[in-house]
């Protein structure tokens, strides 16, 4: 509330899904967020996974267009 950090005892449960919060009367910007470190984590993982699953479907394109180019080389070199 106005960049002051609460304890999360004081959430309230307003519904299944959703919080409260007693605050006073007047105007205050409110912010509710959802940080844990286990979910950093599992972003990073998350991350690093997808550039390896890409960067071996690269290499694995990339050595079959090279295998292909070197077999047509190989097959212009019999005609010859």
């Amino acid at each position: 509330m106005n960049r002051a950090v609460l304890p999360a005892a004081s959430h309230i449960r307003a519904n299944y899904v959703l919080r409260a919060l007693k605050i006073p009367a007047g105007k205050h910007k409110i912010e509710f967020k959802f940080e844990p470190p286990a979910y950093q984590s599992g972003e990073l993982i998350a991350l690093v996974c997808s550039l390896l699953v890409i960067g071996i479907c690269l290499g694995a394109g990339l050595m079959a267009w090279k295998e292909s180019k070197d077999e047509r080389a190989a097959g212009e070199k019999v005609l010859e």
